[in-house]
């Protein structure tokens, strides 16, 4: 799906991985290498809230205003997206409902399928931009989409 979404918006050939971790130091000068380039991202996701958090944080640093100059998304949804100066965009993974569901397959003493799909949601705030942020009938709500349409909240 997010290959699929990249192909269908012209972005394919602008998926990069960067990868954090290493040390607040190490990652904020990988960061800030890669954003003072010139075809710099104009929107990042990061595998959980806390690291776009940082994200936000490195590119305030740098003099860009959110979401003006830099869109950012975190997943889990968790209480980081309220305390951001920005409110963060998340994609929430429902991990309560994936785990209601595996206990009651394990409980039930029946046949167990091999797939089960809780499809995740996008919980859109400020930090992305988003045009669907800006219409009438969702200002000022969480407004939950699926995840599959993550790249056109960033466009």
């Amino acid at each position: 799906g997010y290959e699929k979404a990249l192909a269908e918006f012209g972005l394919s050939d602008r998926q990069e991985v960067l990868f954090l971790g290493f040390g607040e130091e190490e990652d904020e000068k990988r960061l800030k290498t890669r954003l003072k380039k010139h075809d710099r991202p104009t929107g990042i996701i990061a595998d959980a809230d806390f690291r776009a958090c940082f994200a936000t944080k490195i590119a305030k640093k740098m003099g860009m205003t959110l979401p003006k100059d830099l869109a950012v998304i975190g997943c889990n949804n968790t209480p980081w997206c309220d305390l951001s100066d920005i409110p963060l965009t998340s994609v929430c993974l429902k991990e309560k409902e994936l785990a209601q569901t595996a206990i009651k397959s394990v409980l039930a003493d029946k046949f167990i399928p091999d797939e089960i799909i809780i499809e995740p949601e996008l919980i859109v705030r400020e930090s992305c931009g988003s045009k669907l942020r800006e219409k009438e009938s969702l200002k000022g709500k969480k407004n939950k989409i699926t995840a599959t349409q993550m790249i056109e909240v960033l466009s």
